[in-house]
C-alpha cells in the first residue's frame, strides 16, 4: 500500500498543477505608465509608475495569483491592487490573488509602491503568470540617475556652406524631476570656430531672442525649470563659406551631460537631395492592388542634380507598376526631369540649367512583393547622390500562435491537438475573402477528423470546412475598430503508422487558391512520435466536452455522455460512468447508502474501492486514503475526482493544458 500511497500522493500534486478554467493561448501585454527617473540615493518622487497588464484575449479569473519580484535594490511596501488581495509579500516577493475576473481587453493595474535600498542603474519588476492568462515578463519602472542630462540627436542632417541651414534636434533630458535650477545658466552650447547661431534656432518652440550670444557660444537660461524636464532644440546656423566638408559638432562648454561633451548635429556636404512623403502608405499583407504613391524630391544643396545626367530609382519590396503613367512636375528651379522605365528601375534624366534649388512631385503606382512584409522603400542614386525613403510599409494582418504544441503517435485515430489561435494585428486587417490553414508537411496518410471554428470580435467568418489536411474558412464580414480573435478548437487528428514524425505546422495562407495567395504566418501545431501503439485502454476526455475518444489497440471510437468533466478547486471531476468505462471497470452505485464502488471488470485485475458521495474518504482495499475533493451529485450525475480513482486501479493520468485534456491510460 505505500506504493499506492506514494504514487497517489504524486497524481495529487500533478493533477493540482491542472489550470482552473484559463485558455491557454491568453495573452497580455507587460507595460509601465512611465520609467520613473530616481536620483542617485533616492526615491521615487511624485506618482510611482503604474505596472499595466492588458488582457488581450481569454480571461484572468477570481481566485487565481500571480507573483512579482523586484530586482535587486528595491522591496515592495504596500501596494493596493484594484480587484486583488495581497496574499504573499516578503522583501522583493509579492504574490496577489485576484478577487475578480479580467476579461479580454480590461487593464490590471498594479502601483509600483517600492522603497529604494542602494538601488542603480535599471529598476525591474518580474512577472510570473503562475499558470494564469498573464503574460511572463520583465518590466522596467524606474531608472536610477545621477546628475548628468541625457542627450539624443534626431536626424543628422546634410547642409551646405551656407546661412539659416537647419541642422538635426538635440533634445537634452533633465537627469531627474526639479534637478534643473532656474537661476543660472544650465548650458553653454559651442559651434565650431567661424559658425554662428541663427536668431531662427527655437528652443521649446521659442526663439532665441532673448538669449545670451557670444561669438559661436549660445547661452542656455530658462525663466522657469519647475515644469520643463527637457530642453528641445532646433538649431539654425549660419555656416562659413570656408568650412570644411565632414560633420558639425556642438560641444557643451557648460552643464553636464550623460557622454561625450560634443554631439555631431550636421554634415557639411558638396551635393545631397531629399525625398521624402507626407504620409506613409499602409498596405496588409496579401493585399497585391496597385497603389498610388506621391514622393517630393528636393535639392538640399543648390545644383546638387546636374544637367545632362542620369539617376536611377529603385524599390525594395515592391516593383513598379508599369501598366500606371510615372508623372514627375517642377514646382521650384530651372532643372527639367524625364522619366523612362527600364525593367525594374526608373530612370530620371535632367536637361536644361540647374541653378537655384530644384523641387520636384513624382507620381507613380507601385505593387508589393508576394509574401513580403515590412517597410517599402525608394531609393534614388547616381552621380554622387545616394538618398532612400520609407514609402509604404506592408503590415502584417494577423498573428498565428498554438500555445503548447501537442505530441501525438503515429497509427492511432481521433487524436486530439492544441488549438490554433489567429489575432488580428488591428480592427479590419483581416479583409473579406478565402482563407486557409495547411497543415505541413502535407501528407496523405493524415486527415482532420474534427474541428470547430469561434470569433471573439465583430468579425464574421462562414463556410468552415476542414479535409485533406486544410482547414477553410470564409470572411464575410471584416473587424470594426476593435481587432479580433479566431479560435479553431476541438481539432482531432488521424496520422497512419508510415506518416512523418516529427514537427507539423499550421500554415496560415490569405486569398486561398487565388493567384494573390499570400502566407501570413505559421506555427508548430503538433509533434508526430514514432513509439508504437501500447496495449490497453486510453480514454481521452476534454474539459467541458461531454464526448470522449477511447483507443483500444490502437483503434478509436467517439463515446457520447450526457455530462461533461469540470474542474472544481483544480481537481478534474469525471462522471462515475465515463471513469468506469476508461478504467475498464464496473461501477455500482447504492442510493441508501449513497456509496460508490468500483470494481475491476470480468477477467481484469485491480482493486475495490469505495467513495461515498459528500465525504473526503477513498477506501481502497480497506485502506483509507484522504481526497482533497469529495464525490459529488450534479444534475443527477455522481462525479469523482479522477486522479485519485485512477491510481487506485494503476492508470496513467496526463493533463494537456493546451488542449483542455485529460488522458487516462491503462493497460
Amino acid at each position: 500500500m505505500k506504493k499506492i500511497s506514494m504514487f497517489l500522493l504524486i497524481m495529487v500534486l500533478v493533477i493540482g498543477l491542472v489550470p482552473a478554467s484559463n485558455l491557454s493561448y491568453a495573452a497580455t501585454e507587460n507595460t509601465v505608465s512611465f520609467e520613473a527617473r530616481v536620483p542617485s540615493d533616492g526615491e521615487i518622487e511624485g506618482d510611482v509608475p503604474d505596472l499595466v497588464l492588458t488582457v488581450r484575449t481569454g480571461t484572468v479569473r477570481s481566485g487565481e495569483a500571480i507573483r512579482l519580484s523586484l530586482s535587486e535594490g528595491a522591496v515592495w511596501e504596500d501596494p493596493q491592487v484594484d480587484g486583488a488581495d495581497i496574499i504573499l509579500k516578503t522583501g522583493r516577493e509579492l504574490e496577489i490573488e485576484f478577487t475578480r475576473d479580467f476579461t479580454s481587453g480590461q487593464n490590471i493595474i498594479i502601483p509600483m509602491d517600492v522603497e529604494l535600498r542602494n538601488a542603480s542603474g535599471d529598476l525591474t519588476v518580474n512577472i510570473d503568470s503562475m499558470g494564469t492568462a498573464v503574460t511572463s515578463g520583465e518590466v522596467v519602472y524606474a531608472q536610477v540617475r545621477g546628475d548628468e542630462a541625457t542627450v539624443r540627436v534626431d536626424d543628422v542632417k546634410k547642409i551646405g556652406r551656407n546661412q539659416g541651414e537647419k541642422a538635426g534636434t538635440v533634445v537634452i533630458t533633465e537627469p531627474t524631476p526639479l534637478a534643473w535650477p532656474s537661476d543660472r545658466d544650465l548650458f553653454v552650447l559651442r559651434l565650431p570656430s567661424g559658425y554662428s547661431w541663427n536668431l531662427d534656432t527655437e528652443i521649446n518652440g521659442a526663439n532665441i531672442t532673448n538669449l545670451t550670444r557670444s561669438d559661436e557660444n549660445l547661452f542656455v537660461r530658462m525663466n522657469t525649470t519647475s515644469r520643463i524636464d527637457r530642453l528641445i532644440i532646433e538649431p539654425v546656423i549660419d555656416v562659413p563659406r570656408g568650412a570644411s566638408l565632414g560633420p558639425v559638432q556642438m560641444e557643451f562648454r557648460q552643464g553636464l551631460v550623460d557622454g561625450p561633451s560634443t554631439v555631431t548635429i550636421a554634415e557639411i556636404v558638396d551635393y545631397a537631395v531629399d525625398i521624402s512623403v507626407s504620409r506613409v502608405t499602409e498596405i496588409p499583407l496579401g493585399d497585391l492592388s496597385s497603389r498610388e504613391i506621391k514622393v517630393n524630391l528636393e535639392e538640399v544643396i543648390e545644383s546638387s542634380l546636374t544637367s545632362n545626367r542620369t539617376y536611377t530609382l529603385e524599390l525594395e519590396g515592391a516593383r513598379f507598376d508599369s501598366s500606371e503613367d510615372f508623372d514627375i512636375n517642377r514646382l521650384a528651379g530651372s532643372l527639367n526631369i524625364s522619366s523612362r522605365t527600364r525593367g525594374e528601375v526608373i530612370d530620371l534624366n535632367t536637361s536644361g540649367s540647374s541653378g537655384a534649388k530644384g523641387r520636384w512631385e513624382m507620381m507613380f503606382n507601385i505593387i508589393p512583393d508576394r509574401d513580403y512584409v515590412g517597410e517599402i522603400k525608394l531609393m534614388i542614386e547616381g552621380q554622387g547622390v545616394e538618398e532612400e525613403v520609407v514609402i509604404a510599409e506592408v503590415g502584417g494582418s494577423a498573428n498565428i500562435a498554438v500555445e503548447r504544441p501537442t505530441t501525438i503517435n503515429l497509427g492511432i485515430q481521433n487524436q486530439a491537438v492544441a488549438d490554433i489561435v489567429i489575432e488580428e494585428v488591428d480592427g479590419g486587417s483581416l479583409r473579406n475573402g478565402s482563407y486557409a490553414i495547411e497543415i505541413s508537411p502535407e501528407y496523405r496518410g493524415m486527415s482532420i477528423t474534427n474541428a470547430q471554428i469561434n470569433v471573439d470580435g465583430s468579425l464574421e467568418v462562414e463556410d468552415f470546412d476542414y479535409r485533406n489536411g486544410v482547414f477553410t474558412f470564409d470572411i464575410a464580414t471584416e473587424s470594426g475598430r476593435d481587432a479580433s480573435v479566431i479560435t479553431i478548437s476541438d481539432i482531432t487528428v488521424t496520422l497512419d503508422q508510415f506518416a512523418f514524425t516529427g514537427d507539423y505546422s499550421a500554415v496560415f495562407k490569405a486569398n486561398y487558391g487565388e493567384s494573390s495567395e499570400t502566407t501570413i504566418g505559421e506555427a508548430v501545431l503538433f509533434r508526430a512520435s514514432n513509439t508504437g501503439v501500447s496495449p490497453g485502454t486510453t480514454g481521452i476526455f476534454r474539459i467541458g466536452n461531454p464526448n470522449f475518444t477511447m483507443i483500444s489497440n490502437g483503434q478509436s471510437n467517439v463515446v457520447e455522455f450526457d455530462t461533461a468533466p469540470y474542474i472544481e478547486n483544480s481537481r478534474t471531476m469525471m462522471s462515475v460512468a465515463a471513469t468506469g468505462l476508461a478504467l475498464n471497470a464496473t461501477v455500482e452505485y447504492d442510493a441508501e447508502t449513497r456509496t460508490v464502488t468500483v470494481s475491476p471488470a470480468e477477467g481484469m485485475t485491480g482493486s475495490i474501492a469505495t467513495m461515498v458521495i459528500g465525504d473526503r474518504n477513498l477506501v481502497v482495499n480497506g485502506e483509507t486514503i484522504v481526497m482533497d475533493t469529495a464525490p459529488v451529485i450534479v444534475n443527477s450525475r455522481t462525479f469523482i475526482p479522477v486522479a485519485f480513482l485512477g491510481q487506485a486501479f494503476g492508470a496513467e493520468i496526463t493533463w494537456d493544458g493546451a488542449t483542455q485534456s485529460v488522458t487516462i491510460f491503462r493497460q
